[in-house]
């Protein structure tokens, strides 16, 4: 009895500890995340005002509020040739005033200046390319669970209505239900994106337009009817596992179908369908990455942008591999998650 007291306050440790890392490393990505907003809200306002100041030929006011810009922003590029272009005309202003040594200092700062610029913001040096491609990630990631908690939504209650529609005692809504049960998993997910998102385009009306709104509502149309045939499945299994007898006793005690289903038999089948359910939800989030394939622009996709070219980024495969990070903190977020509710649901042993 000891020995599985003491194995139970292991796993119980161990539980901890992975809920603890996850939590950290969500927590870390979402302050990171945070101060990136405030500090790109603050560079483009700032970066308005010295826009303003150049163009309005306040070629000094312009270098200084630059300079706010880049002490805000360091690697912000357009800054130093704000400055550098500042430099440059008020050095045309100089040789039109006829004083060439100004006129050629001004010359030579615009010239430092755009050497600084092109130092510190190097995009061959990985120090450069990690904001740059951490920001990007990031809102893939957003897109990400976005797509996965609309997709989790909507599957959930059509797979319910499906199980019942292909448990139904009229045989052509039984038919109809298993037919499409049959298509959704007989063909690929990626096949059933593209016929999502182009077929009606291919018909003459393209409900879904080209922005990245209707990729992202196609492809959740796609992932809900996908995900929710595979649910209904498991909701039948669940469904069929409990004991008839039970069905014959609430109507004994003059319970109606529904009383029984909703009373008696469903928190039984949740307890059953757990396991199956959170691996499928735990697919689901790596799923996602399929809506790269009409240029959804999830977390797979930000990452596979910097190899063929993004951001002033181009040949560079450690962002690709860096997307599993994201993909093991959220699943082990998920499969702590579920592991509790297991445990919540033995008592129906």
């Amino acid at each position: 009895m000891s020995k599985i007291k003491t194995q139970n306050i292991k796993n119980k440790f161990v539980n901890y500890i992975l809920l603890a890392a996850c939590v950290a490393l969500v927590v870390v990505f979402t302050v990171i995340y945070i101060a990136d907003r405030v500090k790109n809200s603050k560079t483009q306002a700032a970066m308005a005002v010295a826009d303003e100041y150049f163009n309005g030929e306040h070629y000094e006011e312009a270098i200084e509020q630059y300079k706010k810009v880049i002490a805000i922003d360091a690697k912000k590029q357009p800054a130093y040739a704000g400055i550098s272009n500042s430099y440059l005309a008020l050095s045309d202003l100089a040789t039109a005033d006829g004083d060439i040594k100004l006129a050629v200092g001004y010359a030579s700062k615009a010239e430092q200046i755009t050497e600084l610029g092109n130092q510190v913001c190097d995009t061959t040096k990985f120090k450069n390319q990690l904001p740059i491609v951490f920001k990007s990630l990031n809102t893939g990631f957003i897109q990400t669970i976005k797509l996965f908690a609309i997709t989790l939504a909507g599957a959930l209650p059509l797979g319910l209505l499906i199980s019942f529609g292909t448990r139904s005692r009229v045989k052509i809504v039984a038919g109809f239900f298993k037919f499409l049960i049959w298509i959704v998993r007989g063909t690929p997910l990626m096949l059933q994106l593209i016929l999502i998102y182009y077929g009606p385009g291919t018909l003459g009306n393209n409900i879904w337009g080209s922005k990245e709104t209707g990729r992202f509502w196609a492809a959740a149309v796609a992932f809900v009817i996908n995900y929710s045939c595979y649910f209904s499945e498991i909701f039948r299994g669940g469904i069929q596992a409990i004991p008839v007898g039970q069905d014959e006793a609430g109507l004994v005690l003059g319970m109606s179908k529904s009383q029984i289903f909703f009373k008696v038999k469903l928190i039984q089948m949740v307890k059953r369908i757990v396991p199956p359910m959170s691996n499928e939800i735990l697919t689901l989030v790596k799923d996602t990455s399929l809506a790269r394939i009409i240029a959804f622009k999830e977390i797979i996709f930000a990452g596979y942008s910097f190899m063929k070219g993004s951001q002033g980024i181009s040949g560079v495969v450690w962002p690709i591999f860096f997307t599993g990070v994201y993909y093991l903190v959220c699943n082990g977020l998920l499969t702590i998650a579920f592991g509790k509710l297991e445990k919540k649901l033995e008592f129906f042993k």
